[in-house]
């Protein structure tokens, strides 16, 4: 060891000695530790407690936390760990398995980080911030951190948070005072009515959500906000009424509201909090019980009058009681998507899915999670269990047909889309599959039939409807995507310029025996992977969401190469893969069609 390495060692012990006598002082105690191997070493870990100051009309926290003294102190950060209470806010607190778990990030959260020059005294300092900030809402950066903080904070008593779904968002909430009806379940909440008018989508969420069980009908009151509420929120009803007041609801009104909802039994009752917030609404569910004085009476209560005594409480006696309120609607759902796919040229675009096999059904579900509010699927077949492997259903849906099995699918991702199922072979009722034109934007013709093809490529072509056809070949190694759009090439052109002229193209004969008919399955099929035929659906969708966002492809004709092929020429795409090949083909002066 070298006479620096030395020097430093003995002024890190020194300050570590000093700092224990200061903890002894402060009335910590040393825990015992025993190692674990993923641990860092330490010097030593001290538990102890303080009181937080959280200001006027306040009682003050007491605060028990673990000081854990890395090895390398004064220049290595100590770490500290609520015991009590504790904290779940986990973007402040180090949750991986091979750290410190729920250390907080008091030095992060400090500008100027750790010093090695802090003593004691600094650090229950900067504990003592750390806390006050978590209990009184300090310092939030954004509205949006705010809102999750103090939802986490009501929360945090409960174990588990239970939900109330609301099917088609807050949106149908527009008083400032009402009612919803709950179908009620052992550990969630379904809104099936607010202010006397059924959700629309109440049916399609009772389906998603797979519950067994009858429920039971339940009324609740609502409160709404018009504008976001200070923070921190209400910790009792007398916070609550004040902010309802800077909101312009009277004490008088809301009492004589809620009153309405009172069990007789207990007399308690629940309410659904409704606010403004980052340009959507948020909710969160309060419940709140009579404050009874001497012989059982409530004070100031009459008949037909508002209670004067109701408080707010946290217990578990109902679900409502402890449950956050949760949009399940289009507009909530969606919100992750990229933004410029989230207006309305896809909620208000329509599109018509000719076959649901194993492509049609994923590119189905791959345009709901995009956003398209209507889709119209066409298949005449029912889903048999040697469909499922590869079919965006599992096995509840088999017995049912392919269109009623994936329209399950799809409400249970968002209940609210309106999905039309027409149950017909698409060769056999070619009628029935045009009428559907009028009323799409977009047909994708995922069917692998040349009769479909060769009878809805034209008439999209006439009716100026974009047409996309979708196969897949050798095991799903291959897909091709042909787009016939508006006032372009026909689909004849493309596939006579393609492959009558560029050779490096052409697809190799298909063997017998890679076409076979699968146990459970009533048409033939090309035996493959659901991985394999992942990227061929993976793209058509993204090429139909560029087209219903009015976006130019740049390409008619796509093939992917998933692996390359055996038996083909040097120059040929399908000697590299996996790739993408792109091309593009004009209009023929020739073509009578192209000419129109």
């Amino acid at each position: 060891m070298t006479e620096k390495e030395s020097s430093r060692l003995n002024v890190a012990k020194r300050k570590y000695e000093q700092e224990c006598r200061q903890l002894l002082k402060h009335g910590f105690e040393k825990q015992d530790f025993f190692m674990v191997r993923s641990h860092p070493p330490i010097l030593g870990k001290w538990r102890g407690s303080i009181n937080v100051d959280l200001g006027k009309d306040k009682s003050c926290l007491e605060i028990t936390f673990d000081i854990i003294y890395p090895r390398g102190y004064p220049w290595a950060k100590p770490h500290i760990i609520p015991v009590e209470p504790s904290y779940r806010r986990y973007q402040h607190q180090e949750t991986s398995w091979n750290k410190w778990a729920n250390r907080l990030c008091i030095w992060e959260d400090n500008s100027d980080g750790w010093k090695s020059r802090f003593t004691l005294e600094d650090v229950l300092s900067f504990v003592h911030d750390w806390f006050k900030r978590a209990e009184l809402g300090w310092e939030i950066s954004s509205e949006e951190e705010a809102c999750v903080f103090d939802l986490e904070r009501y929360f945090a008593a409960h174990e588990q948070e239970d939900l109330v779904l609301f099917p088609n968002g807050f949106s149908a909430v527009n008083k400032s005072m009402g009612y919803i009806e709950l179908l009620s379940f052992e550990e969630f909440a379904i809104v099936k009515r607010i202010d006397g008018e059924l959700c629309n989508a109440f049916y399609n969420c009772v389906k998603a959500v797979g519950e067994q069980g009858e429920g039971t009908i339940q009324k609740r009151a609502y409160i709404q906000f018009q504008r976001q509420p200070s923070f921190p929120l209400f910790l009792d009803f007398g916070q609550f009424v004040e902010e309802a007041a800077v909101q312009g609801l009277e004490r008088r009104y809301i009492d004589k509201h809620l009153v309405r909802f009172i069990s007789q039994r207990d007399n308690r009752g629940e309410f659904v909090l409704i606010y403004p917030a980052m340009g959507k609404k948020i909710g969160c569910c309060f419940g709140f019980v009579l404050n009874k004085g001497k012989n059982n009476v409530v004070p100031g209560f009459r008949p037909n009058r508002a209670p004067l005594g109701l408080i707010l409480t946290k217990s578990r006696e109902s679900v409502l009681d402890s449950a956050k309120a949760s949009c399940i609607d289009s507009e909530t759902l969606l919100q992750r998507n990229p933004k410029n796919i989230q207006g309305e040229s896809l909620r208000k675009s329509s599109v018509t899915i000719l076959g649901l096999g194993s492509v049609g059904s994923v590119i189905a579900e791959c345009l709901t999670k995009a956003g398209v509010n209507h889709l119209y699927l066409v298949d005449g077949e029912v889903l048999e269990a040697g469909n499922v492997i590869r079919h965006t259903c599992g096995l509840e849906g088999v017995g049912k047909t392919k269109t009623e099995a994936t329209k399950s699918r799809l409400n249970s991702i968002r209940p609210d889309m309106s999905v039309e199922c027409i149950d017909c072979s698409v060769e056999k009722n070619v009628d029935e599959v045009i009428k559907s034109l009028e009323n799409s934007q977009l047909i994708v013709d995922c069917t692998a039939n040349e009769i479909v093809q060769n009878i809805v490529a034209p008439e999209c072509y006439s009716k100026n409807v974009d047409y996309i056809r979708v196969m897949a070949y050798y095991s799903g190694k291959v897909g091709e995507i042909v787009h016939v759009g508006k006032c372009g090439v026909c689909i004849k052109c493309i596939e006579k310029e393609l492959f009558e002229s560029r050779k490096e193209i052409m697809i190799p004969s298909i063997s017998e025996q890679e076409t076979v008919i699968t146990e459970g399955c009533t048409a033939v099929t090309v035996p493959a992977t659901a991985a394999d035929l992942l990227a061929t659906c993976a793209l058509s969708a993204q090429a139909c969401i560029k087209l219903l966002l009015k976006e130019e492809l740049g390409w008619n004709y796509r093939v992917w190469v998933g692996k390359p092929l055996e038996g083909v020429t040097d120059d040929s795409i399908y000697k590299r893969g996996p790739q993408v090949n792109d091309f593009f083909v004009e209009p023929s002066e020739r073509c009578m069609i192209c000419k129109k």
